[in-house]
């Protein structure tokens, strides 16, 4: 294919010449006597279609190799990088399936990263994760076409993991005391104290997932 096809911007442009090439071999051949056939556009348009198609072939394995090695923002640059090549793409049910797959993929190994970092205690990490949630949600929103995310938008699913991470971590901590052998009226009651603020703090854990299931 024409080196220009795979660049968007390019192949526009070399559309937009093609068409006034045409419309001025019209009106030159209806003087001369002749006729223009065929015309420049169709093969102009045919070889932009698969200058698409290569990139969308291209960003979409190295994406899968991007997530396969857990990383996030590389994948997520091969989907920026095939935005623009898109609306040629839009209406390709084959590619509709493979973009999406790559966006599911990316948003479980954001949400599997967000909770293991939020368990670790790592916020401030966790928290450049959820920056990236905003430009992954935006993004998702300009692939014309695709279908809804299943399991709702990368933010309200990085919610759901910091609830489910804090769930989590409370339970070890009632789990691991436990555990714990106990003798003695102080250590008793130390026991008691422990247990009811790790159980308190469940309470509006517990709330939150209700009102999730809910919706």
């Amino acid at each position: 294919h024409a080196a220009w096809a795979t660049e968007p911007a390019r192949a526009t442009a070399v559309k937009e010449i093609a068409t006034k090439l045409d419309e001025l071999a019209q009106k030159l051949v209806v003087v001369m006597g002749s006729t223009w056939d065929p015309t420049m556009l169709p093969q102009v348009e045919r070889l932009a279609l698969e200058g698409a198609r290569q990139r969308l072939k291209d960003s979409i394995k190295g994406a899968e190799t991007e997530i396969a090695n857990r990383k996030c923002a590389k994948a997520f640059e091969y989907l920026v990088a095939l935005k623009p090549a898109w609306p040629a793409l839009k209406d390709d049910a084959s590619a509709g399936l493979q973009v999406v797959g790559i966006f599911s993929k990316l948003q479980t190994l954001a949400c599997q990263d967000f909770i293991n970092l939020s368990k670790a205690g790592q916020t401030a990490v966790a928290g450049q994760i959820r920056e990236f949630a905003t430009k992954f949600d935006t993004l998702r929103e300009q692939f014309e076409g695709l279908p809804p995310p299943a399991g709702g938008l990368l933010k309200d699913s990085l919610d759901a993991g910091e609830v489910k991470a804090t769930a989590e971590k409370q339970i070890a901590f009632i789990v691991n005391e436990l555990r714990k052998p106990v003798s003695g009226e102080k250590e008793m009651s130390a026991f008691f104290s422990k247990m009811v603020q790790g159980l308190e703090g469940l309470v509006p854990i517990w709330e939150q997932i209700a009102e999730k299931e809910a919706d």
